[in-house]
């Protein structure tokens, strides 16, 4: 019997992502990396495992009974499937296999691993640095207390010196408005003393026109005798 008949008459590929590789996807990366990877993949791996492994396969065990098993090279890692005269399962077995080792794969390159052996170790503290620290701290935080006692001193004084000028012209300003209003007031006397000066003179004025036409008439009395 030849070993084409002893593997059996190839199956139509079968182009459905197994359940096997959904899970495995899932746990090693993300599902929608898995897929995407699957679907590409599988297609290339059906065409080559349905028409190469028919011709040239590499027999590993006995010609008895059951499946045969092959193997690939040690130094690639052990990949070991048995036909069982049933391709569509080996397959999926490969498919599903080569989909987990590249997206384990690609999780391990896109994670890098630090080992602890090349982590520096933490230096260790100096108690008397610690000390120093300490010592400083304390010199600083009465630097700024006393800093802030001085400040407020001069805020106050200050202070003071504002309410004293604000005082001052407060004053000054009061007394300027009252000498004002004095003034004002001695104004408006003198303009009523001088309306009733202006009204005590009506008189003087009616005595002034009279004395004038006096006066023509007398320049009319001097010009008619010195005529004559």
């Amino acid at each position: 019997m030849s070993e084409h008949s002893k593997v059996g008459t190839p199956s139509p590929p079968s182009h459905e992502i197994p359940n096997s590789s959904t899970s495995s996807c899932s746990s090693e990366g993300p599902a929608r990396d898995g897929v995407g990877i699957a679907s590409q993949m599988s297609g290339s791996y059906h065409e080559i495992f349905d028409s190469s492994q028919m011709s040239s396969p590499s027999h590993q065990g006995g010609g008895g009974g059951g499946g045969d098993c092959y193997y690939n090279s040690p130094d690639r890692g052990l990949l070991h499937f048995c036909t069982d005269g049933n391709t569509v399962k080996t397959t999926e077995y490969l498919t599903t296999k080569l989909v987990e080792d590249s997206l384990k794969y690609q999780w391990d390159n896109t994670t890098p691993y630090t080992p602890d052996a090349f982590l520096e170790p933490s230096p260790r503290l100096d108690p008397e640095a610690l000390a120093d620290m300490e010592r400083h701290s304390r010199h600083l935080a009465s630097s700024v207390d006393n800093l802030i006692e001085s400040l407020s001193d001069v805020l106050h004084h200050a202070s003071g010196l504002t309410v004293n000028s604000i005082e001052i012209y407060r004053d000054a300003v009061c007394k300027t408005c009252d000498e004002v209003d004095g003034n004002i007031k001695s104004m408006y006397q003198l303009m009523a003393k001088a309306e009733e000066i202006n009204k005590a003179m009506a008189p003087a004025y009616h005595l002034a026109e009279q004395i004038k036409d006096v006066k023509k008439l007398l320049d009319m009395f001097e010009n008619a005798y010195s005529i004559r």
